[in-house]
């Protein structure tokens, strides 16, 4: 998935709000880190489950294990994503991104019936 769109009352959702109140704005930024990463390794396709190596977390984000964790087990609590520890390695099943490009495939869909539409027009304009 290239993108995904934030909504600007993202903030005020339930859940959201739950993080934060639980881990302040770095929960609030590593859920969004891990939206992120986990959205630009997805191939839209697969189911999206994500496995990534612990280390790989804390070093990117420069945030301590037992932070890192805390806030991912608080994420799997709140139900924002699906939490297994597994050794070193988290695996992560994020269903928001099913929602995201179910909602994006419309969107398209509605775009291109409007191209078409506005093509169609401008070829009946041509054609007189």
């Amino acid at each position: 998935m290239i993108w995904f769109k934030h909504y600007s009352s993202t903030s005020n959702e339930e859940k959201i709000t739950r993080l934060e109140d639980a881990h302040g704005l770095i929960g609030y930024a590593l859920y969004f880190k891990i939206l992120e990463m986990c959205a630009s390794n997805w191939d839209e396709i697969s189911p999206p489950n994500f496995q990534f190596p612990l280390k790989k977390i804390t070093k990117s984000f420069l945030i301590r294990s037992g932070t890192v964790l805390k806030v991912l087990r608080t994420c799997n609590e709140l139900e924002l994503f699906s939490l297994k520890e597994c050794n070193d390695d988290v695996l992560i099943y994020f269903p928001k991104l099913l929602e995201l490009r179910k909602r994006y495939q419309k969107r398209d869909v509605a775009e291109t019936s409007q191209r078409q539409h506005c093509d169609n027009s401008a070829t009946t304009i041509i054609r007189r």
